[in-house]
């Protein structure tokens, strides 16, 4: 079945993801539904920024610009973006994503590489020596550790032409930057389809985790998975066990991770799910709240004490910085037609304070992806591709974190 999507107003949003949620339990033709951390994380997956290196910030955003920037080689949204260092260089990967016109909907497998420059500008983006995705997929998420020395990254779930994928797969990242082959070899897998979701990973005591939480199997979850990433990169198996589980079902929801005063804390942002009294639609504002124990466990998510959004968010991206003392969490953009870009400061506490405006995006985005990167003594917060007004973008932003 190929589906083509038009939509052109919040209604037939609403109307849309109520379809895709009574229809996906029966259906498993391409559908596209709303996007992680995205998105969206996403669905970026976003990627907390903990270095040493910068002076005191506002977290104030200057102008978005794309200026000096090597622009996507095609429209996207619904891909995902990361960064990782090597040596001194900092290199930012765009994997997947989905593109529409009136006359077609296609989903990719490009993988792309571009090098970030000593003044944060990002150069050209090239398939080439990259390993490429092992089938097309969009509403996935993607993450990037670095363990012995090695830099691996992470595709995890996500939609094919088939449907919703449970596949975990891996790949190194070698000295020059570029990415390997994709493999599920010694992967843990998802223990159940996802896509829409959202994943991270903390560093505790040495051992790095890893966790997926939320996302649309049919229905959005409420489970919150967590894996251990040993020394070679290889994922275990995930489990619910000794986790906190979402307070409500999410998908399209975003979530970052602040280590604060030597304590990691999980905060989980905005989303969509279905109230369970008559399965209606919920667009969410909340702001949740867990520390993770020393043994990289979850604990319940709350509320309290968290600034919850200005407006419910789904669709958007998220990024953060977790540097020196600069502790800020970045919502930028979001479904329909949203430009609003908001901050956070993270207190001492590792509460997230109220959420206010900086600089707007250029133009109003959806199912786009945002990362951070530091380059000397300066951050720059990136917003890659995106859907505005039902037009897919092929743009990249760079903005500096003042």
């Amino acid at each position: 079945m190929k589906t083509q999507l038009l939509i052109q107003n919040k209604k037939d949003y609403l109307l849309f993801l109520l379809i895709i949620i009574l229809t996906s339990l029966f259906l498993t033709a391409p559908l596209a539904s709303a996007k992680t951390s995205a998105k969206k994380g996403n669905h970026a997956s976003p990627k907390s920024i903990i270095q040493q290196t910068l002076p005191a910030l506002t977290g104030e955003l200057g102008t978005f610009s794309t200026t000096g920037q090597g622009q996507l080689p095609k429209p996207l949204y619904e891909h995902t973006t990361v960064t990782a260092t090597t040596g001194t260089t900092t290199y930012i990967y765009v994997l997947g994503g989905f593109t529409q016109t009136s006359q077609t909907n296609q989903t990719f497998t490009d993988v792309y590489k571009a090098t970030i420059d000593s003044s944060g500008n990002i150069g050209s983006f090239s398939s080439l020596n990259q390993g490429q995705l092992p089938k097309a997929l969009r509403l996935h998420t993607t993450v990037t550790v670095n363990t012995g020395g090695t830099n691996y990254i992470y595709v995890l779930g996500g939609r094919d032409i088939y449907g919703r994928s449970s596949e975990v797969y891996k790949a190194t990242i070698n000295s020059s930057g570029d990415i390997g082959a994709f493999s599920t070899t010694n992967q843990g897998q998802l223990p159940q389809p996802l896509n829409a979701h959202a994943t991270v990973i903390a560093n505790i005591g040495g051992i790095n985790y890893i966790y997926v939480l939320g996302g649309n199997n049919g229905v959005p979850q409420t489970t919150v998975y967590k894996a251990t990433i040993d020394v070679t990169g290889d994922i275990g198996p995930f489990s619910t066990s000794g986790q906190g589980q979402l307070p409500h079902n999410l998908m399209s929801h975003s979530t970052a991770v602040m280590n604060i005063g030597g304590i990691n804390y999980i905060y989980v942002l905005g989303g969509v799910g279905t109230n369970s009294t008559d399965g209606s639609l919920y667009e969410s504002t909340a702001v949740y709240k867990a520390a993770i124990d020393s043994s990289g466990n979850i604990g319940a998510f709350s509320t309290v004490n968290q600034g919850q959004l200005p407006q419910i968010q789904n669709w958007h991206s998220i990024a953060s910085l977790n540097d020196s003392g600069n502790n800020f969490i970045y919502i930028l953009g979001g479904y329909p037609n949203k430009d609003e870009t908001y901050r956070t400061i993270v207190d001492t506490s590792g509460n997230a304070g109220i959420f206010s405006t900086t600089t707007l995006l250029p133009k109003p985005l959806y199912g786009h992806t945002s990362v951070i990167a530091i380059t000397g003594t300066s951050a720059y917060l990136y917003v890659l591709g995106g859907n505005s007004l039902n037009t897919v973008q092929s743009a990249v932003y760079k903005a500096q974190i003042n």
